[in-house]
């Protein structure tokens, strides 16, 4: 079944399609001003990276892929400027959070070290965030909220 972003009234009414044939099922959708960015976690054994983010005209239009990663991505948070992603590779020590202009890009990692780093959100200074602890969602970890300097300083 091919996956589609539709739009609809707030009032009510048909549901209108954007984009007929999106290639992953998005994990979130963001609006912002005219544009719509929609996260992905690729599943597992798919060939080449696990995360992006998609940006789509508001108004539908052609998809545009504007960053990806090797890892998926656990969450995102957004501000102004930047989208703010957590990656979840499974692996001890290897998650990290990236800042990412909201333009694309390769991003900059502002913290890591966990398994997969969920439910990002920022605020002025800081972004915030969890760690599941373990693989597979199954969390184990001691319900800590984890923060980092959205610079990437320390």
């Amino acid at each position: 079944t091919p996956l589609a972003l539709s739009r609809v009234p707030k009032a009510g009414g048909d549901a209108e399609i954007l984009v007929p044939d999106l290639p992953e099922r998005p994990e979130r959708v963001v609006l912002i001003g005219d544009e719509v960015f929609l996260p992905l976690d690729r599943p597992e054994g798919t060939t080449g990276p696990r995360g992006a983010i998609l940006r789509v005209p508001k108004a539908g239009g052609a998809v545009q892929e504007i960053t990806s990663h090797v890892h998926p991505f656990g969450a995102m948070g957004v501000d102004a400027d930047s989208f703010y992603v957590g990656t979840c590779p499974g692996v001890a020590g290897e998650a990290a959070v990236l800042r990412i202009p909201r333009a694309g890009g390769d991003g900059t990692e502002i913290a890591r070290g966990g398994l997969c780093y969920v439910g990002v959100t920022v605020d002025a200074t800081r972004a915030y965030f969890g760690e599941w602890g373990a693989p597979n969602y199954q969390s184990t970890g001691d319900g800590s909220v984890l923060f980092a300097d959205k610079c990437g300083c320390s």
